[in-house]
């Protein structure tokens, strides 16, 4: 749990916003960061420890509304802000300028559970 606190620790000491997203009907409830960088933004919506979704968009020639989408990231929570952060700052060398895409593995991972038992059987956990 303490990778999960200084992973929103570094987000905040990185100017990004919290926002929480209330469930809607079948949608769950999710934590949303933003970072502005001018046109640039910065993106990440998590719903869990294992489903967190970023990416870095630019707006187009007609605003926001128009984004290019320059890169994307999707996994477990940590290691999509350990991406995410290590992403330079738009307009440094190294920083995304056309589009990518990455999957990250999740630090969790989920087995089958043996036949008569119920429930996910956590084959790693930090705790």
């Amino acid at each position: 749990m303490r990778a999960v606190q200084d992973a929103v620790r570094a987000l905040t000491a990185r100017n990004f916003t919290h926002v929480r997203l209330p469930a809607r009907g079948r949608t769950a409830r999710a934590e949303l960061f933003a970072r502005d960088h001018g046109l640039h933004i910065d993106l990440l919506r998590v719903t869990g420890l294992a489903d967190a979704h970023a990416a870095r968009m630019v707006a187009g020639p007609s605003g926001p509304g128009n984004a290019t989408l320059l890169w994307a990231a999707e996994g477990g929570f940590v290691e999509v802000v350990v991406e995410l952060l290590s992403l330079p700052e738009p307009g440094e060398p190294g920083a995304p300028t056309s589009p990518s895409y990455r999957v990250v593995r999740p630090r969790y991972l989920w087995t089958r559970p043996p036949s008569g038992r119920t429930g996910a059987t956590p084959l790693w956990s930090p705790n």
